[in-house]
């Protein structure tokens, strides 16, 4: 069976995420950011609140405000985000295994 867009968006957001904790050494990035340097299919704001959505629902990542900023930020799980486990979603694609790997 097809894997839905929003699954296949969520999985394209993890690994970009995952490289990005990585090079960056951080656990929050504006949603901006996002929109303007982040994979290209998830620049569409709705496709990217899906995903962000999806991610949610798992405990992996969430939307939220810093005080005095009017940016609003993805905010990461670090339980989910360990060394270990940032450094397998780098070395894999998100269609790699056939779908969905959180």
């Amino acid at each position: 069976a097809p894997i839905p867009q929003e699954q296949a968006d969520a999985d394209v957001l993890l690994h970009w995420l995952a490289n990005y904790v990585r090079v960056n050494n951080k656990l929050f990035v504006k949603k901006n950011d996002v929109r303007n340097s982040g994979p290209n299919s998830l620049r569409n704001k709705l496709r990217l609140n899906a995903a962000i959505l999806m991610l949610y629902t798992r405990q992996i990542a969430w939307e939220g405000k810093q005080e005095g900023d009017k940016a609003i930020y993805i905010l990461l799980n670090p339980n989910f985000f360990t060394p270990e486990r940032v450094a397998m979603l780098c070395q894999t694609s998100p269609t790699s295994q056939g779908g969905s790997q959180f």
